[in-house]
């Protein structure tokens, strides 16, 4: 039991690491935007889904969190639900979103980009978002249950 807690504390650990080097990386490519892309509208387009995928890390985090601390149910159910939203939005964005936002800003290109990578996120976005909504089901059907206890 308190295994499980323990792992989730250290993914916990891992997931702040990753959220500092993403930030920070994101952080950089913007300052250094002013060198490499101040002009190429598609850059400052292709930044649009980034705040979501550093929510869902944030997200992961706090579930993590959760769960660490012994929560399983209730809260967690949440937790995965906005992870699974940010998900699905940014990889929308990123596959619609940023080749439009870059038409309209003048870059011309395709309507859409084809890249497998925020596909595959998109559709584990919304398998955490339907997860997330079994489990508030689950629980509801465990509260009517004790009811009965």
């Amino acid at each position: 039991m308190a295994g499980y807690k323990t792992r989730a504390g250290w993914l916990a650990t891992a997931v702040v690491i990753v959220l500092v080097a993403v930030m920070a990386l994101f952080i950089a490519q913007v300052l250094g935007a002013d060198r490499l892309g101040a002009n190429d509208s598609y850059f400052w387009a292709s930044l649009l889904p980034m705040p979501l995928y550093v929510y869902a890390i944030g997200a992961t985090y706090r579930a993590l969190q959760s769960i660490a601390g012994g929560v399983r149910s209730g809260i967690l159910g949440k937790l995965l639900r906005r992870v699974g939203l940010a998900l699905l939005i940014g990889s929308l964005l990123e596959v619609f979103g940023v080749a439009m936002l870059a038409n309209l800003l003048g870059a011309g290109g395709p309507l859409f980009t084809y890249d497998l990578t925020p596909i595959t996120l998109g559709i584990l976005g919304a398998v955490l978002h339907f997860v997330s909504r079994l489990m508030a089901e689950a629980e509801k059907a465990r509260a009517e249950l004790d009811e009965f206890v």
